[in-house]
């Protein structure tokens, strides 16, 4: 589905090193194996609200700003002000730009909050919405609709 909707982007490529990986994937390693394989490019890993706010759980966590921006989306229950909370919580000192909603270290690490993505709808009220023939316009680009239908995915029986 991913190779589908991104297939006209040349900026965005799909990487299946952690479903290649036979041990338990940590983010941390997952980046080094991209620096390793893919060379040192600018990364940035993108998370929602919900995990960013336990991202100090991770397991290396503080490694990652090392290696990759945070593009955090929004969710449900979570707003920008827990965010800027747990982002004062994080080790070095941050300045925050309120016209771009993102927050700068020193050594220039990024933590970039996208409020106005967010949507009331979770992956399994829409896998329900698609087995029930309901209408998802608007909640899937085309590509990932059709991919769905022609693949007969989530009790999608018909094309």
């Amino acid at each position: 589905m991913l190779e589908a909707v991104l297939a006209e982007d040349p900026h965005i490529s799909i990487s299946l090193l952690e479903a290649e990986r036979q041990s338990p994937s940590y983010t941390i390693e997952t980046l080094r194996e991209l620096y390793q394989r893919v060379g040192h490019h600018q990364y940035s890993l993108i998370i929602g609200a919900d995990s960013f706010m336990e991202i100090d759980l991770w397991y290396k966590y503080e490694d990652i700003f090392d290696l990759a921006h945070l593009i955090v989306a929004a969710r449900p229950g979570i707003s920008r002000f827990d965010i800027a909370d747990q982002v004062s919580a994080l080790p070095g000192r941050f300045s925050y730009d309120s016209k771009e909603q993102v927050w700068t270290r020193a050594d220039n690490f990024r933590i970039i909050y996208l409020e106005n993505i967010q949507i009331e709808l979770s992956s399994s009220d829409l896998r329900k919405f698609l087995r029930e023939d309901r209408d998802v316009k608007g909640l899937l680009p085309p590509e990932v609709f059709d991919y769905i239908h022609e693949h007969k995915l989530y009790g999608v029986s018909h094309v």
